[in-house]
């Protein structure tokens, strides 16, 4: 198992690599629409988009073009379309390219599309979806490499490249201050920049505890 060590107010924090599962929210473009074969059960939306500033608190983040490549082209891909990211009400499933979740990037970001299937939980969810009561996406992921620069006073991380692990259309947004921040800069309180070695692992810290 690789562990990271972190260092917070001198105390080591030891952090398991197979814990930092990070998630990332949107309100927009999740839908359910006429498919193919015009039966209304075919679910689309974006996960995430690309260069977009999100103010996590103490730091920003945006996504790279190109971070999703890799992953998307792994055959060892395992990607599942979950409700709420509860695995118990699975949706579609991606396993090295195929299955019944498709999943590409366009120039806007990380876009999936899945055909609802006859379980109860797909059939409320589609409900939900066309009456406008769920219109939030998330996406689970862990990052391959990611770059820490300053801007404007204040930490940025870009995100270069993940491991793809789950998408989910959401009710509500675990950490609304993500969700909003993505829909409206002007939203978010005005944090502290997080300048010093304390605070960059105070920063690098946070972004762990959001994976409960």
């Amino acid at each position: 198992m690789n562990e990271l060590n972190k260092t917070v107010d001198g105390h080591d924090v030891l952090i398991h690599e197979e814990t930092k599962r990070e998630r990332r929210y949107l309100t927009m473009n999740v839908e359910a629409r006429d498919g193919e074969e015009g039966d209304g059960k075919t679910v689309e939306g974006y996960a995430a988009v690309f260069d977009t500033d999100a103010d996590l608190g103490s730091f920003t983040e945006r996504i790279e073009r190109g971070a999703f490549d890799a992953a998307l082209a792994d055959p060892q891909l395992d990607v599942a379309a979950l409700f709420n990211h509860d695995q118990n009400q699975i949706l579609a499933r991606n396993r090295g390219g195929e299955g019944n979740l498709e999943l590409w990037t366009d120039e806007k970001g990380l876009k999936y599309r899945f055909k609802l299937g006859d379980q109860s939980y797909a059939q409320d969810l589609g409900i939900n979806l066309r009456e406008g009561l769920v219109n939030q996406s998330s996406f689970a992921f862990s990052i391959k490499e990611d770059d820490w620069t300053q801007r404007d006073g204040r930490d940025l991380r870009t995100i270069k490249a993940v491991n793809l692990h789950d998408i989910s259309p959401v009710v509500f947004a675990a950490y609304q201050q993500a969700t909003s921040s993505i829909r409206s800069q002007q939203e978010q309180p005005t944090q502290p920049a997080a300048t010093s070695i304390r605070d960059r692992a105070e920063a690098q810290l946070a972004i762990y505890k959001m994976t409960k």
